[in-house]
């Protein structure tokens, strides 16, 4: 009985059915926002857990569970007109087609079903349906301050456990890493490096670099014990960054920050911050020669070009529906060509940039809804800028904020596939829906007599 209860499977049912009761009872008892961030809570740690293991079933864990719970919460309140939803947009509209246009592609290209009679959502559910609905949801559901800046200081407490966590990792304190998965060599990629509950240290540097832009300026307006966590949390995630030995995140996080500071005088006395990070950098990159090689390490460079090669051959083949979602691993080898003076590398891996990925796998079809989203995001920021005061915190400050996110998540786009990786995705498309529901809100307020 005692080695039963001390089953790994068994502790983590334990686990999730505490963790659930403590979402059901915030969710029902105060407001969705204590729901929302209990369930990225759950997707960090729990989002690698199956609580089934049923393989005719998709993945199911416990953040699947409160996703479900929390967009039926949200349908039930708009059934019995508790909650008034906003005129649907282009981005919605998009959003809408590109699920679609994913779906049909996996019906038409047998990718649904796999070999064992298993569904196969998960690509689709951490690319596309939790990130959309999770924006659709923000875009109604945050219209007041108090309720972002809850949001912002609930993403301090998660930088501040992500960077404690890379630290220890970074250190070799592997009896202080929780879930213990992340200390296993076997589970995920770049064991060594601070690569988090993600297991991957790329994913773990953007995430780290949007919750830091977030919380920085959200600290701005913090007052009493928020504010000191804040600025511990944001003393910390630099070196968690930094410890995830990642080129993506560290470009993506300085990019971000150089726009950040310089963007707003009240911004601009943190300069002190950038310019600490460059001065430590240059010291180390002096002085430290595994920096060098890693800074200066080109597989993954050949491996890249070679695969974006190979995607832009697949599209010009198939422009219109492209080879099919999920597809790509099995095709690419076909369309791989040599290239003077780039190694043969890459064959076998899946895409590493998001954009030609789909335009490789879902052709225009996909990639148009795709590109329309944000294109229309960045005008919606742009329109904004223009219209919000300067000193509020529903301010300029915040869409530069949220620029800083755009920035961080498109170059790292860029540089590895994201529809895998469920929470980067849900973090930017959750302040996506705060941009848009702002404007759409100052729309409806000019509009009124």
């Amino acid at each position: 009985m005692f080695n039963q209860i001390l089953d790994p499977q068994f502790l983590l049912l334990l686990e999730a059915i505490f963790f659930l009761g403590i979402f059901l009872f915030l969710i029902f008892s105060l407001d969705m926002i204590n729901g929302l961030l209990l369930w990225l809570g759950a997707l960090l740690i729990f989002g690698r857990e199956r609580l089934l293991e049923d393989i005719t079933l998709p993945d199911v864990s416990l953040d699947r569970i409160l996703w479900l719970i929390l967009i039926g919460l949200f349908v039930l309140q708009i059934f019995f007109k508790k909650r008034k939803l906003l005129a649907f947009n282009l981005v919605d509209i998009a959003m809408f087609i590109l699920g679609l246009v994913t779906f049909f592609s996996m019906l038409l290209t047998d990718t649904l079903i796999d070999v064992e009679g298993g569904i196969k959502f998960k690509a689709l559910l951490t690319g596309y349906i939790v990130p959309f609905s999770i924006y659709f949801v923000s875009k109604n559901l945050f219209y007041e301050e108090s309720k972002v800046k809850k949001l912002i200081f609930g993403l301090a407490l998660f930088g501040l456990y992500l960077s404690l966590t890379a630290i220890f990792e970074h250190y070799q304190f592997y009896n202080l890493i929780y879930p213990r998965y992340i200390s296993d060599p076997q589970i995920g990629i770049h064991f060594g490096r601070a690569r988090g509950p993600f297991v991957n240290s790329a994913v773990n540097g953007t995430v780290l670099s949007m919750i830091f832009i977030l919380v920085l300026y959200g600290h701005f307006y913090f007052k009493g014990l928020q504010k000191r966590v804040a600025q511990i949390s944001l003393g910390l995630m630099p070196v968690a960054i930094f410890f995830t030995y990642t080129r993506s995140a560290w470009l993506g996080f300085l990019l971000a920050l150089i726009i950040f500071l310089l963007s707003d005088k009240r911004f601009r006395r943190y300069i002190w911050i950038l310019l600490s990070l460059l001065f430590v950098l240059i010291a180390i990159e002096r002085y430290a020669p595994w920096f060098r090689s890693r800074t200066l390490e080109v597989t993954p460079i050949f491996a890249r070009i070679n695969l974006d090669v190979a995607a832009f051959r697949i599209f010009l083949d198939r422009p219109f529906f492209g080879c099919g979602f999920g597809k790509f691993i099995e095709t690419a080898p076909y369309y791989m060509i040599r290239l003077r003076g780039i190694p043969f590398i890459g064959s076998g891996m899946t895409q590493h940039n998001t954009f030609s990925g789909v335009l490789a796998e879902l052709g225009l079809f996909g990639f148009i809804p795709l590109a329309l989203i944000f294109i229309y995001l960045i005008r919606t920021a742009r329109l904004l800028y223009r219209q919000l005061p300067e000193n509020e915190f529903f301010g300029k400050g915040l869409i530069i904020s949220f620029l800083g996110v755009f920035i961080i998540y498109t170059i790292n786009s860029l540089l590895f596939e994201m529809k895998f990786f469920q929470f980067p995705n849900s973090l930017f498309f959750l302040f996506s829906g705060i941009l848009m529901g702002l404007r759409q809100r100052r729309n409806l307020y000019e509009q009124t007599p």
